[in-house]
Protein backbone atom coordinates (compact mmCIF):
# COMPACT_ATOMS: atom_id res chain seq x y z
CA UNK A 1 0.00 0.00 0.00
CA UNK A 2 2.77 2.44 0.86
CA UNK A 3 4.47 2.00 -2.50
CA UNK A 4 1.19 2.82 -4.26
CA UNK A 5 0.65 5.98 -2.19
CA UNK A 6 4.21 7.14 -2.82
CA UNK A 7 3.83 6.50 -6.54
CA UNK A 8 0.50 8.39 -6.66
CA UNK A 9 1.93 11.18 -4.52
CA UNK A 10 4.96 11.71 -6.76
CA UNK A 11 2.90 11.56 -9.95
CA UNK A 12 0.16 13.91 -8.74
CA UNK A 13 2.66 16.34 -7.25
CA UNK A 14 4.44 16.49 -10.60
CA UNK A 15 1.20 17.01 -12.54
CA UNK A 16 -0.84 19.17 -10.13
CA UNK A 17 1.88 20.85 -8.10
CA UNK A 18 2.84 20.40 -4.45
CA UNK A 19 0.08 22.67 -3.10
CA UNK A 20 -2.92 21.03 -4.76
CA UNK A 21 -5.54 19.70 -2.31
CA UNK A 22 -5.48 16.22 -3.87
CA UNK A 23 -1.69 16.07 -3.45
CA UNK A 24 -2.05 17.10 0.20
CA UNK A 25 -4.68 14.41 0.77
CA UNK A 26 -2.53 11.68 -0.83
CA UNK A 27 0.38 12.76 1.35
CA UNK A 28 -1.89 12.53 4.40
CA UNK A 29 -3.04 9.05 3.33
CA UNK A 30 0.60 8.03 2.95
CA UNK A 31 1.00 9.03 6.60
CA UNK A 32 -1.96 6.84 7.54
CA UNK A 33 -0.38 3.90 5.71
CA UNK A 34 2.96 4.53 7.44
CA UNK A 35 1.21 4.60 10.81
CA UNK A 36 -0.26 1.16 10.12
CA UNK A 37 3.25 -0.23 9.63
CA UNK A 38 4.18 1.03 13.10
CA UNK A 39 6.84 3.42 11.80
CA UNK A 40 5.85 6.21 14.18
CA UNK A 41 8.97 8.41 13.79
CA UNK A 42 8.51 8.62 10.00
CA UNK A 43 4.75 9.06 10.44
CA UNK A 44 5.30 11.97 12.84
CA UNK A 45 7.75 13.61 10.43
CA UNK A 46 5.32 13.24 7.53
CA UNK A 47 2.34 14.48 9.61
CA UNK A 48 4.30 17.57 10.65
CA UNK A 49 5.05 18.25 6.99
CA UNK A 50 1.39 17.67 6.07
CA UNK A 51 0.22 20.03 8.82
CA UNK A 52 2.59 22.73 7.61
CA UNK A 53 1.31 22.31 4.03
CA UNK A 54 -2.37 22.24 5.08
CA UNK A 55 -1.88 25.46 7.06
CA UNK A 56 -0.15 27.11 4.12
CA UNK A 57 -2.62 26.02 1.44
CA UNK A 58 -5.95 25.71 3.27
CA UNK A 59 -5.39 27.99 6.25
CA UNK A 60 -4.91 27.33 9.95
CA UNK A 61 -8.64 27.02 10.71
CA UNK A 62 -9.65 24.70 7.87
CA UNK A 63 -11.30 21.37 8.83
CA UNK A 64 -8.55 19.33 7.20
CA UNK A 65 -5.91 21.35 9.07
CA UNK A 66 -7.75 20.67 12.35
CA UNK A 67 -7.96 16.95 11.53
CA UNK A 68 -4.24 16.97 10.81
CA UNK A 69 -3.68 18.44 14.29
CA UNK A 70 -5.71 15.55 15.74
CA UNK A 71 -3.79 12.93 13.74
CA UNK A 72 -0.46 14.42 14.77
CA UNK A 73 -1.66 14.58 18.39
CA UNK A 74 -2.51 10.90 18.24
CA UNK A 75 0.92 9.94 16.86
CA UNK A 76 2.59 12.05 19.53
CA UNK A 77 0.53 10.24 22.19
CA UNK A 78 1.63 6.91 20.75
CA UNK A 79 5.26 8.08 20.89
CA UNK A 80 4.89 9.24 24.49
CA UNK A 81 5.02 13.01 23.82
CA UNK A 82 1.89 13.78 25.83
CA UNK A 83 2.39 17.55 26.17
CA UNK A 84 2.84 18.20 22.45
CA UNK A 85 -0.02 15.80 21.67
CA UNK A 86 -2.28 17.71 24.06
CA UNK A 87 -1.31 20.97 22.39
CA UNK A 88 -2.33 19.69 18.96
CA UNK A 89 -5.59 18.21 20.22
CA UNK A 90 -6.40 21.50 22.01
CA UNK A 91 -5.85 23.44 18.76
CA UNK A 92 -8.19 21.07 16.93
CA UNK A 93 -10.80 21.22 19.70
CA UNK A 94 -10.82 25.03 19.71
CA UNK A 95 -11.04 25.15 15.92
CA UNK A 96 -13.93 22.68 15.79
CA UNK A 97 -15.73 24.53 18.59
CA UNK A 98 -15.57 27.73 16.55
CA UNK A 99 -16.70 25.97 13.37
CA UNK A 100 -19.35 23.56 14.67
CA UNK A 101 -20.08 24.33 18.32
CA UNK A 102 -19.63 22.18 21.40
CA UNK A 103 -22.05 19.35 20.58
CA UNK A 104 -20.92 18.44 17.06
CA UNK A 105 -19.50 14.93 16.67
CA UNK A 106 -16.20 16.25 15.34
CA UNK A 107 -15.81 18.63 18.28
CA UNK A 108 -16.70 15.82 20.68
CA UNK A 109 -14.15 13.53 19.01
CA UNK A 110 -11.41 16.14 19.45
CA UNK A 111 -12.50 16.62 23.08
CA UNK A 112 -12.34 12.87 23.65
CA UNK A 113 -8.81 12.72 22.22
CA UNK A 114 -7.69 15.59 24.44
CA UNK A 115 -9.37 13.96 27.45
CA UNK A 116 -7.55 10.69 26.78
CA UNK A 117 -4.23 12.53 26.67
CA UNK A 118 -5.01 14.37 29.89
CA UNK A 119 -5.90 11.04 31.51
CA UNK A 120 -2.70 9.49 30.13
CA UNK A 121 -0.68 12.40 31.52
CA UNK A 122 -2.38 12.00 34.91
CA UNK A 123 -1.51 8.28 34.92
CA UNK A 124 2.13 9.10 34.12
CA UNK A 125 2.27 11.72 36.86
CA UNK A 126 0.68 9.32 39.36
CA UNK A 127 3.16 6.60 38.40
CA UNK A 128 6.07 9.01 38.72
CA UNK A 129 4.83 10.09 42.13
CA UNK A 130 4.42 6.48 43.19
CA UNK A 131 7.91 5.71 41.91
CA UNK A 132 9.30 8.71 43.76
CA UNK A 133 7.45 7.71 46.95
CA UNK A 134 8.58 4.14 46.44
CA UNK A 135 12.16 5.33 46.09
CA UNK A 136 11.74 7.55 49.15
CA UNK A 137 10.27 4.65 51.14
CA UNK A 138 13.11 2.40 50.01
CA UNK A 139 15.65 5.03 51.03
CA UNK A 140 13.95 5.44 54.40
CA UNK A 141 13.98 1.66 54.90
CA UNK A 142 17.67 1.59 54.03
CA UNK A 143 18.35 4.45 56.43
CA UNK A 144 16.38 2.70 59.15
CA UNK A 145 18.33 -0.52 58.61
CA UNK A 146 21.59 1.46 58.67
CA UNK A 147 20.51 3.14 61.90
CA UNK A 148 19.75 -0.25 63.49
CA UNK A 149 23.12 -1.57 62.34
CA UNK A 150 24.84 1.53 63.73
CA UNK A 151 23.00 1.09 67.05
CA UNK A 152 24.04 -2.58 67.18
CA UNK A 153 27.63 -1.56 66.35
CA UNK A 154 27.69 1.04 69.15
CA UNK A 155 26.27 -1.51 71.61
CA UNK A 156 28.93 -3.99 70.54
CA UNK A 157 31.64 -1.37 71.04
CA UNK A 158 30.30 -0.58 74.50
CA UNK A 159 30.27 -4.28 75.36
CA UNK A 160 33.81 -4.60 74.04
CA UNK A 161 34.98 -1.57 76.04
CA UNK A 162 33.37 -2.95 79.17
CA UNK A 163 35.07 -6.29 78.69
CA UNK A 164 38.48 -4.65 78.29
CA UNK A 165 37.97 -2.07 80.98
CA UNK A 166 41.04 -1.71 83.26
CA UNK A 167 38.87 -1.09 86.29
CA UNK A 168 38.40 -4.09 88.50
CA UNK A 169 34.87 -5.20 89.09
CA UNK A 170 33.32 -3.80 92.22
CA UNK A 171 33.15 -6.20 95.08
CA UNK A 172 31.18 -5.69 98.22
Amino acid sequence: GIWLYRHAFKGLRKILGPEHKMVLDIEHNLGLALRETGDLPRTEKLYRKCLKNYKKVLGPEDDDTMRMHMNLGNILRMRGDIDDGMRHYAIALNGFRKEYGDMHITTLHAGLGLGLLISHRHDHMTQALNDRNGNLNAAMNQASKAEIKMHDYINSLEDYENALSPEPPMCL
